[in-house]
């Protein structure tokens, strides 16, 4: 197998090229497929038990049912250069999430602008939301997949602070908690903003449930707790990594794998395992 790894038109070259063409076009292609295939292999490596079963279900002549294959041509260049590097955009995140999911049907997550969208100046406005659901063709099929709030384990906020940072709040049904990830949280604490804006998605959640369901949900929000999990989410290194930590986070709350290998020095890692997920 290794002088087909080192097979190159250099080496194809050589000697009688009629005699050799077909044999060195054979070579390299499958010198291609052993080097695609190994590649895919050193990434499943890294993947949970949930994420590659998924990953392997994919492998039948079926289109992929993630939103990638939704966006156009020029999107979708665009998130696959995102995620080899630079800063995350929100297609790149909601596709992600989708995709998530897909792989654990107790979790949900919602749109990346649904903030900008319930408080559009400042102030909690759920019509505003209907309003723009009903306007808006971008938005209209929003949240459609949205059973009611008794129907997960976690709900996922991905929400963009001040247009320049991710971060990941996290409602845990079962034992009514709301985490906040943050991966550059200077100084370690939740901030007012994120607290007014936890008030916000937890009245959010009361009307979309009965807005989906018909039924008042009827939650005591004071019984919940809100925690910060700036212990268990570690920080990056860089101001280009927040939504790598944020997607690597709620991977990993959902496929229910330990924080702690979330570490600056495995962000190349991630990004290439999201985006072998992804494409």
């Amino acid at each position: 197998m290794a002088s087909i790894q080192n097979t190159s038109y250099e080496n194809c070259n050589k000697g009688n090229r009629k005699i050799n063409k077909w044999a060195c076009f054979v070579k390299l292609n499958f010198a291609r497929v052993y080097k695609r295939e190994k590649n895919h292999r050193e990434t499943m490596k890294h993947l949970s038990d949930e994420w590659r079963d998924y990953k392997l279900s994919q492998h039948v002549e079926v289109p992929r049912n993630n939103c990638v294959n939704e966006l156009d041509e020029t999107a979708r260049k665009r998130v696959q250069g995102l995620v080899d590097h630079g800063w995350i955009d929100s297609d790149t995140i909601n596709c992600y999430m989708k995709l998530l999911q897909q792989v654990n049907p107790y979790v949900y997550a919602f749109r990346t602008h649904l903030v900008e969208f319930l408080t559009p100046s400042g102030k909690y406005n759920f019509r505003n939301l209907i309003a723009s659901r009903r306007g808006k063709q971008s938005i209209r099929n929003w949240n459609l997949d949205f059973k009611g709030m008794d129907a997960y384990n976690i709900i996922f906020f991905t929400v963009n602070l001040r247009e320049n940072h991710w971060i990941l709040i996290a409602f845990f049904i079962g034992n009514r908690t709301v985490k906040v990830f943050d991966s550059l949280v200077r100084p370690p604490k939740i901030t007012e903003q994120v607290i007014i804006m936890i008030d916000h998605l937890q009245q959010f959640l009361e009307d979309e449930h009965e807005f989906r369901t018909g039924d008042e949900l009827g939650e005591n929000w004071e019984e919940w707790f809100v925690e910060n999990g700036f212990k268990t989410v570690n920080q990056q290194d860089n101001c280009n990594d927040c939504g790598i930590f944020m997607l690597q986070t709620a991977k990993h709350l959902a496929t229910n794998k330990s924080l702690n290998s979330i570490v600056p020095k495995n962000v190349p890692r991630f990004r290439a395992e999201i985006e072998s997920e992804l494409f």
